[in-house]
C-alpha cells in the first residue's frame, strides 16, 4: 500500500475525494474520542499498557481510523450489499450515527456472517469511541476467515488494548509482514513490544530503526525516551531525551506528561513530577491523567489526606462516564472501598470476559474483599505474563502457601547450627493469613551434638492503620532441656510524607554459644538456652530534602535463664541514608552511629579478657558506621540484593583493640511461574573480639 508520510502519521494515496465527509466525520471522532475520552481511561490502570503515551494513543487512533476507512474502500463484499446496510450508509452520510447502528444491527440479525455490516459497524463503533464493542466484529471477521493486512493491523491494537499482548502480536506481525514499508505499523508493533520486558529489546530496536529513518519525528522519540525510563540503567538517558523533547516542544501535554510519569516512578524526583503534573492541569484542567499521576504521587508519599480528598473529586467527575468505570473501581480500591469497587467492575468482566487488565484489577477486588475461592478462579483466566503479575500475586495472596527454608550458620570457634522449616498458610480472612512453621534443629560443637525440633503458628496481615502485622506463638525443644518458648508481636504504621515506624516485642529461646559449645549442665540438665525478651522500635523518618532520610532505631532486652543472672542490653542506631540510582542498579548509601550498653555474662562476672567472642562483651560501646545497598535487577523476575556495613569502634570497654568491623549479607530471589518462588542468600559477620559468624540460607515457595 502506497504512503505518504504526514506529521507522524502515514496516509494512503488512495483515500477516495468521494469519501472526504466520511473521513472527517469518522476520523476526527476517532482522534477526540480515542484520544481524549477512552485512553485516558486505559492510562490510569496498574499496567505495563496503562504507561501508553498519549501521542502514540493519538498515533494508533488516527492510524486505526484511516486503517478501518480504507479497508471498507478497498475491499470488494463477498455478497451483494442488503438493503438494511444500504440504509445504514444513509444514516451515516446524514449524521445519524445511531439510526446507523440500528440498521446493521439488523443487518446481522438477519445474517450474523454480513462481512459488509461487520465491516462497516466495526469502523463506526471505533469512530465513536467505541472499541468495546468494535473488537467483537473484528474479532467475528477474523474467525470467519478474512485475513487481510489491514484487518490483521487493526484487530491486533484492539488485542493489545486489552491486555491481549501475546494475540496482538500474532495479527500484528502478520500485517507488517504483509506491508513492511509501513511506518506506522511498524510504529505500532514497535510500540507493542515495549509493553512487556522480555520483548522490550526488540521493540526498542524497531523504535531505534524508525528514528534513523525519522530523526525528527517527536512521536518516536518520545516513544524511545518512555521505553528507556523503564528500565533503571537507561533513565538517565529516558530524562536526557525527554528534556530535549520539551526544548522542541515546550507546550506538549502528552510528551510532559510521560516526562512525568517517568520522574514519578523514582523516589527523589516525585517533587519534580508533582510539578509538572500541576502545570499539565493548570494549561488543561480537565487532563484526567494528570490528575491521576498526582494521586500516584500522593498515594506513593503517603499524603493520605490529600490522596482522598483527590480521589474523590475524581470519582465525582466521572461518575456518569461509563467508558472511565474501570478506573472508577480502581480508585475505589485505592480507598479500600472494596465492596464498592467489587459492584462497579464485576459488570464490567460480564461484558468483556477478555480484557484481561480487568480481570487484573477485578482478582485485586476480590482478593481485598476476602472471597479467595473467586480471586483463585480469576488467576486462572489471565494468562501468565512473561514477566512476574496478577496470576501469581492474586494466587498467593488467595492461596494455601506452602515452602521449606533451609539455614546453616558457623562461628569461628566451631558451633554449627543446621536449621530445616517446613511451613504453610492460608487466608482466613480479607487482610489476615494463619502460618505454621516447624522443622528440626541441630547444633554441632566440638564437644558434641544436640538434637531438637522447634514449632510456630502465627497470624499476618493488616489490622487498621498497621500493616505487615505479625502475632506468633512457638516452642523448641532440645534432649535433656526443657522447652523454651517463644512469642512475638510484630507491625509497621506508615507516617505522612512517607515515614513508617516499626514495633516489635518478643520472648525468643537465644542459644548460648559458649555453654553449648562446651556442653555445660546444672543437675544434668542441659543449660545451652537463654530466653531474650526484648522490645524493638524503628522509626524511618520523611526524607530531609536532597533525597536524605534518617533512621532511628532502639532496642531494649532482658535475658535470663536457668542458671543465669538477668542481663541487660541497650541499643540504639541513628542513621542518615540516601537512595543513589546507579545504572541498572539502586544504591542505598548511609552513615550512622551505633551506641549499645550491653553486660551480658553468662553467669561469669569475671570473663578474663582472653574469652574474647564468647558472649562476654564489653559495655558502652559505640561504633561509627558506614552503610551501602545495592538492588539489581538482573531479569524481570530475578532480583539480587546486597549489603554492607564497615564500622570503627569510637568507644568501649576494650580500648584500642577489635576497632575494625565489617558486617555483610546479600539475597538472590526469583519470582516464578505459577506460585512457585525461590531465594537464596547469605550473611557474614566479623566484629569484635575476633568473633566471625557466617551463615546460608535457602527457601522455597509454593502458592497453589
Amino acid at each position: 500500500m502506497p504512503t505518504i508520510e504526514r506529521s507522524g502519521t502515514l496516509v494512503s494515496r488512495n483515500a477516495a475525494p468521494a469519501l472526504g465527509a466520511l473521513v472527517k466525520g469518522v476520523a476526527t471522532a476517532a482522534v477526540i474520542r480515542l484520544g481524549v475520552r477512552t485512553f485516558p481511561s486505559l492510562l490510569a490502570m496498574p499496567s505495563i499498557a496503562s504507561r501508553l503515551s498519549a501521542p502514540i494513543v493519538s498515533l494508533l487512533g488516527i492510524t486505526l481510523a484511516w486503517s478501518t476507512l480504507l479497508q471498507a474502500q478497498t475491499r470488494v463484499p463477498s455478497a451483494p450489499v442488503t438493503p438494511a446496510v444500504d440504509s445504514a450508509r444513509a444514516a451515516i452520510a446524514r449524521g445519524a450515527f445511531d439510526d446507523a447502528i440500528r440498521w446493521y444491527d439488523r443487518a446481522l440479525a438477519a445474517d450474523s456472517l454480513d462481512r459488509t455490516a461487520l465491516r462497516e459497524s466495526a469502523r463506526l463503533f471505533s469512530g465513536r469511541g467505541d472499541w468495546q464493542r468494535a473488537m467483537p466484529r473484528l474479532g467475528r471477521l477474523v474467525a470467519i476467515g478474512e485475513d487481510d493486512a489491514v484487518l490483521n493491523f487493526t484487530y491486533g491494537q484492539y488485542l493489545a488494548w486489552v491486555g491481549r499482548r501475546e494475540t496482538s502480536l500474532v495479527f500484528l506481525r502478520k500485517a507488517v509482514a504483509a506491508v513492511p514499508d509501513s511506518m506506522s505499523w511498524r510504529f505500532a508493533l514497535g510500540q507493542t513490544l515495549t509493553w512487556s520486558p522480555s520483548d522490550r529489546a526488540e521493540g526498542l530496536r524497531i523504535l531505534q530503526d524508525l528514528e534513523r529513518t525519522r530523526p525528527s519525528d517527536i512521536a518516536v522519540r518520545q516513544a524511545i525516551a518512555a521505553t528507556l525510563a523503564w528500565d533503571p540503567a537507561k533513565r538517565n538517558e529516558a530524562m536526557r531525551r525527554f528534556q530535549a523533547l520539551l526544548r522542541d516542544e515546550p507546550t506538549s501535554i502528552a510528551i510532559r506528561l510521560d516526562y512525568a510519569d517517568a520522574l514519578s516512578w523514582v523516589v527523589d524526583s516525585r517533587d519534580a513530577a508533582m510539578r509538572l503534573y500541576l502545570e499539565v492541569q493548570r494549561d488543561d484542567p480537565r487532563n484526567t491523567r494528570a490528575a491521576m499521576g498526582r494521586l500516584n504521587v500522593l498515594t506513593w508519599t503517603n499524603q493520605n489526606s490529600a490522596a482522598l480528598a483527590l480521589a474523590d473529586s475524581l470519582l465525582a467527575t466521572k461518575e456518569l462516564e461509563s467508558s472511565l468505570r474501570r478506573d472508577r473501581g480502581a480508585l475505589l480500591l485505592r480507598l479500600q472501598r472494596v465492596d464498592e469497587a467489587v459492584a462497579v467492575l464485576l459488570p464490567l468482566v460480564d461484558s468483556l470476559p477478555q480484557d484481561y487488565m480487568l480481570l487484573e484489577q477485578y482478582g485485586y477486588a476480590l482478593l481485598a474483599k476476602g472471597s479467595f475461592s473467586e480471586a483463585r478462579r480469576i488467576a486462572r483466566r489471565i494468562p501468565e505474563g512473561s514477566a512476574p503479575g496478577a496470576p501469581d500475586w492474586i494466587r498467593r495472596g488467595a492461596a494455601v502457601a506452602t515452602g521449606v527454608d533451609g539455614v546453616v550458620t558457623n562461628t569461628s570457634f566451631g558451633l554449627k547450627t543446621f536449621r530445616l522449616a517446613a511451613n504453610a498458610s492460608t487466608p482466613i480472612s480479607r487482610t489476615q493469613r494463619l502460618s505454621a512453621t516447624a522443622g528440626p534443629v541441630r547444633y554441632d560443637s566440638p564437644t558434641g551434638s544436640f538434637d531438637g525440633s522447634f514449632a510456630t503458628l502465627g497470624v499476618t496481615g493488616r489490622v487498621g492503620s498497621w500493616r505487615d502485622t505479625r502475632a506468633e506463638a512457638g516452642i523448641e525443644q532440645f534432649s535433656g532441656a526443657a522447652s523454651a518458648w517463644s512469642l512475638r508481636a510484630e507491625g509497621t504504621r506508615p507516617l505522612n510524607g512517607g515515614g513508617s515506624l516499626a514495633m516489635v516485642v518478643r520472648r525468643t529461646a537465644v542459644e548460648d554459644s559458649r555453654r553449648a559449645a562446651r556442653g555445660e549442665s546444672v543437675d544434668g540438665v542441659f543449660t545451652g538456652q537463654v530466653r531474650a525478651n526484648a522490645v524493638d522500635i524503628n522509626l524511618q523518618m520523611p526524607e530531609l530534602g536532597s533525597g536524605f532520610g534518617v533512621q532511628f532505631a532502639s532496642t531494649l532486652a532482658a535475658y535470663t535463664g536457668r542458671a543465669l543472672r538477668t542481663n541487660y542490653r541497650r541499643e540504639g542506631t541513628l542513621m542518615l541514608t540516601r537512595p543513589i540510582p546507579v545504572g541498572a542498579q539502586r544504591l542505598e548509601a548511609g552513615l550512622g552511629l551505633i551506641g549499645m550498653s550491653y553486660t551480658f555474662d553468662a553467669n561469669r562476672v569475671d570473663s578474663p579478657r582472653d574469652e574474647q567472642g564468647q558472649y562476654w562483651s564489653p559495655t558502652k560501646l559505640a561504633n561509627a558506621v558506614v552503610k551501602v545497598g545495592v538492588s539489581l535487577p538482573i531479569t524481570g523476575r530475578l532480583v539480587a540484593r546486597m549489603d554492607a556495613t564497615g564500622g570503627r569502634l569510637l568507644a568501649g570497654a576494650l580500648p584500642g583493640t577489635n576497632v575494625l568491623n565489617f558486617a555483610g549479607g546479600g539475597t538472590v530471589r526469583w519470582t516464578g511461574f505459577r506460585g512457585w518462588d525461590l531465594a537464596t542468600g547469605f550473611l557474614y559477620i566479623d566484629n569484635l573480639g575476633g568473633f566471625q559468624l557466617r551463615q546460608w540460607s535457602a527457601s522455597i515457595r509454593r502458592a497453589w
